[in-house]
């Protein structure tokens, strides 16, 4: 370029980070019981991108608790939609390791990372590294021993859920969805957001999430037997690329695995308090 001062030379770069992993089942839970015929273990996801490229897809398995059994890298074409089915198989870590290298039966979460030309840059993830599900546990008071001859399915169990959300920004929402031994979602309830620093002790009740509910179903039997799955959304849209929230759950064992308080002896009252 020419100008009164002299030739010069200048240079423009543009970096162009549009790569972007979403999943219209991003909340689905994955069910595994060959045994008994349930195997939903399938769910889509979609690669967009404003220019066409090879990716490198990584498909991660977790059981509800937070333990990692299967993972495998696909290099897949953005942008582009595609499905992914698990066998069931386990690669990674097997809770309970069976002869068939399956996983136990159970329900299941899945999670997906998706890299493109250049990893740690043009890079993509669909759960929430924002926001995580911490210490929890579900305290029930379970009836006397006399009571529980008279305890019939259409009486409603109460119930309550203790959980720590840790992040730097505070969730923007809470869903805990209950299942029962078929597999099958009773119910959903809606949870509190209050969220504290990943490194902050905890000042208990304040940090505490403490959600009260009731369960009433039919199906509600005598041992009561349930699974809970807690979803957390993060609450920072600005800073992702398609400016919407991420998801996350109980994908990190090593913070507090999931337990229960059984608490005998009538309805005066919950007991337990929260354990690490």
């Amino acid at each position: 370029m020419k100008g009164a001062r002299g030739p010069f030379q200048t240079s423009i770069t543009i970096n162009v980070q549009n790569l972007v992993v979403t999943s219209p089942d991003e909340t689905k839970v994955l069910k595994w019981d060959p045994i008994r015929g349930i195997t939903d273990t399938s769910f889509s996801y979609r690669l967009e991108c404003a220019q066409r490229k090879w990716c490198q897809v990584k498909v991660s398995i977790y059981s509800t608790d937070g333990m990692k059994v299967y993972e495998e890298w696909l290099e897949k074409l953005a942008p582009g939609s595609y499905s992914f089915t698990w066998d069931g198989s386990v690669n990674v870590v097997s809770p309970t390791p069976s002869p068939d290298g399956k996983a136990p039966a159970g329900l299941y979460v899945f999670d997906i990372d998706v890299i493109g030309i250049a990893p740690g840059y043009d890079e993509d993830w669909l759960r929430s590294r924002a926001l995580r599900i911490g210490e929890h546990e579900i305290i029930f008071p379970l009836p006397s021993a006399e009571q529980q001859p008279f305890f019939y399915p259409f009486v409603s169990l109460q119930a309550r859920a203790l959980y720590i959300l840790r992040g730097n920004y505070p969730a923007s929402q809470v869903r805990i969805d209950v299942y029962n031994t078929d597999f099958s979602k009773i119910m959903s309830i809606n949870g509190t957001t209050v969220t504290i620093p990943e490194d902050d002790p905890v000042d208990f009740p304040q940090d505490v999430n403490d959600v009260s509910f009731s369960l009433s179903h039919p199906e509600i039997k005598p041992p009561y037997p349930f699974i809970f799955v807690f979803w957390a959304w993060d609450g920072i849209h600005q800073f992702y690329k398609n400016h919407i929230v991420k998801t996350t759950f109980i994908n990190q064992q090593q913070f507090g695995p999931s337990h229960g308080h059984f608490v005998a002896g009538g309805y005066s009252g919950l007991g337990g308090d929260m354990r690490g």
